[in-house]
């Protein structure tokens, strides 16, 4: 049986580690990455006729056996139904993802059923219909918080704030791995600070300066503010600053399925929802669903 890993031409990213991968022949124009942490594999740029090759098929086949990875995602250009036919099933789409301007189109494979399937689909429709019911509502703050863009010096104390408020979550938080996003400019952050400096709340926007998008992600408030519109706040701001600095114009978010929270902050600054990427990673209640919303500025 092919093992997955053997079909990878494993290659530093530009970020310096090895996550992200190319496959060799028919596949090679898309990049890969290798997720371990969540056990899944994304491929990025591949349209359905790519899979129908010697490479693509060997791909399919290694799902079937041993592999470290129990999710498949491709990120298409198109929501070709071909997809089905390759045991792939639609999860959303993330509108403005390529550098043309044009949609990813989410398409997912499981190795194992129970990663595919979702046991409170009704409620967590639920939670979607009541968060796009509402109307988008400009966000303020109460006058003693104070914001500011975060730097390189605040990366142990975003660290503190956001493993305190995630027991689990899908990627590593330690102080060093923030200061290496904000230096190397692939995230903004933004905090919210009380009077003495404190930061109660922030909130980052990854960068992908090569399609020209941005993911609002790592959004955490300390409870004892939660509730003051603090996290639409830091968004907005957010929005601004990576307009006005890199003109990017769409962006998109992944908010926890079952968190009512997040999804309402979202569709209030005007996020559309596109689809649900099921058991996608690991967050504080083991695998969760992930509701994605965009949004155009343009």
């Amino acid at each position: 049986m092919v093992h997955t890993k053997d079909l990878l031409d494993i290659r530093p990213s530009d970020e310096g580690d090895a996550r992200h991968v190319r496959f060799p022949g028919e596949l090679s124009e898309s990049v890969s990455m290798l997720d371990f942490k969540n056990d899944r594999l994304k491929l990025f740029s591949v349209g359905a006729g790519n899979m129908d090759t010697p490479e693509g098929e060997a791909l399919i086949k290694s799902f079937d056996g041993d592999t470290p990875f129990t999710k498949l995602v491709v990120y298409s250009h198109n929501d070709n139904d071909a997809w089905k036919k390759l045991g792939f099933a639609y999860e959303g789409v993330i509108k403005g993802y390529f550098r043309d301007g044009g949609a990813a189109h989410l398409w997912a494979r499981y190795s194992e059923d129970a990663r595919g399937e979702e046991d409170d689909t009704s409620d967590l429709d639920e939670i979607v219909t009541l968060a796009s019911a509402k109307e988008v509502q400009e966000p303020s703050i109460p006058q003693e918080i104070s914001t500011r863009l975060a730097t390189e010096a605040d990366a142990e104390r975003l660290a503190a704030l956001l493993n305190h408020t995630f027991d689990e979550y899908p990627k590593e938080l330690t102080g060093e791995s923030i200061r290496k996003m904000i230096l190397s400019l692939r995230a903004v952050y933004r905090v919210a600070t009380t009077a003495d400096g404190s930061i109660v709340a922030c909130a980052a926007v990854e960068l992908d300066l090569g399609n020209r998008n941005g993911e609002v992600t790592e959004c955490a408030t300390h409870e004892d503010y939660q509730g003051q519109g603090l996290m639409a706040y830091l968004i907005r701001e957010l929005e601004r600053d990576i307009g006005n600095r890199f003109g990017i114009t769409d962006l998109y978010s992944t908010a926890r399925a079952h968190e009512v929270g997040m999804n309402m902050v979202l569709a209030k600054l005007g996020y559309e929802y596109t689809g649900r990427q099921i058991n996608n990673c690991r967050m504080p209640r083991g695998w969760e669903s992930m509701n994605i919303w965009c949004r155009s500025m343009a």
